[in-house]
């Protein structure tokens, strides 16, 4: 795989689990906590998927989201969205403004290896 996958997430601890389960499966990621950080990655890196949750930094995924579908070159890039146990009602809106997919936590190593498989294919 030439390309990366992109995790932006602000909690060290769940981006900690989110790389481990990368590095577990032999997928090559690169890793910020910032929004914007991640767009200079987008713009400066080839990147096959995004991987986010709902509350970033200040912003929040949404938000995100909504940036990085603001410029055309970035339109194909996939993105996944982990969901909090608390917004069981959120894929719809997140489905719409445009993640490709979402896990819902809890989830497993195994069922966030499959699912960024899935997304890359």
């Amino acid at each position: 795989m030439d390309q990366s996958i992109l995790v932006v997430e602000d909690s060290l601890v769940i981006r900690d689990l989110i790389t481990r389960a990368l590095r577990s499966a032999l997928l090559p990621f690169v890793e910020t906590d910032d929004m914007y950080e991640a767009l200079g990655i987008l713009n400066k890196q080839d990147i096959a998927l995004i991987i986010t949750n709902l509350h970033i930094e200040e912003k929040t995924s949404l938000e995100f989201i909504t940036r990085i579908r603001s410029f055309p070159k970035f339109n194909s890039i996939p993105a996944l969205y982990l969901s909090q146990p608390h917004d069981p009602n959120a894929s719809k809106d997140l489905l719409a403004a445009g993640f490709q997919g979402y896990l819902k936590h809890p989830y497993t190593r195994e069922e966030l290896v499959e699912k960024v498989m899935e997304m890359i294919e």
